[in-house]
């Protein structure tokens, strides 16, 4: 069958040139022998009414009707054909893509997992460590007063101290500040 397309393919194109051949040299003989081209007109139009006039002309012609037909149909199932396989690479290349992109997001998705526990797992040594350091500053009662008293408070549990009970350097005496600075 596939030799029968090639063979079809190239008498197809053989039909082509020979049609174009004929129509260039008519167009020539029109443009620089107008006798001539009447003389060749008319022994062609004698001979084909005297060919469909025989059952072997009507045969020749109706052969001709059916390759022509069939060689249309064979033409575009073969192009419905290609577009089936064309509509088909599509799909699997999707298909392909579509998977490339799920194992892409699965990767990613442990991959960002991990990276949570770990950052889970270093908060919790940072916050035992911090959970240690308050608890050590919850012994030192000097450390529980100043500038940033509230926040290390709150991390003890204790509540703000109120504006009378801060010991912050702006707000104390010059005088009491160096004598502050000196005990440090």
């Amino acid at each position: 069958m596939d030799e029968w397309i090639a063979t079809h393919n190239v008498i197809v194109w053989i039909t082509g040139v020979v049609g174009a051949i004929g129509v260039v040299g008519a167009i020539l003989l029109a443009v620089f022998a107008p006798p001539m081209l009447l003389l060749i007109w008319r022994g062609i139009a004698g001979f084909v009414s005297w060919f469909w006039s025989t059952r072997l002309g009507v045969a020749v012609m109706v052969g001709a009707a059916m390759f022509y037909g069939t060689s249309w149909y064979q033409h575009h199932v073969d192009s419905l054909r290609c577009q089936a396989q064309k509509g088909a690479m599509v799909d699997a290349a999707k298909a392909k893509a579509k998977a490339r992109d799920n194992a892409i997001d699965a990767g990613t998705t442990i991959y960002v997992n991990q990276q949570l526990k770990q950052e889970a797992q270093a908060a919790s040594v940072d916050a035992l460590k911090e959970s240690a350091y308050v608890k050590t500053l919850a012994g030192k009662p000097a450390c529980l007063v100043g500038d940033d008293a509230d926040s290390l408070r709150a991390l003890v549990g204790q509540p703000p101290l109120q504006r009378s009970q801060r010991t912050d350097h702006a707000a104390m005496p010059a005088a009491a500040a160096k004598k502050d600075h000196a005990r440090h």
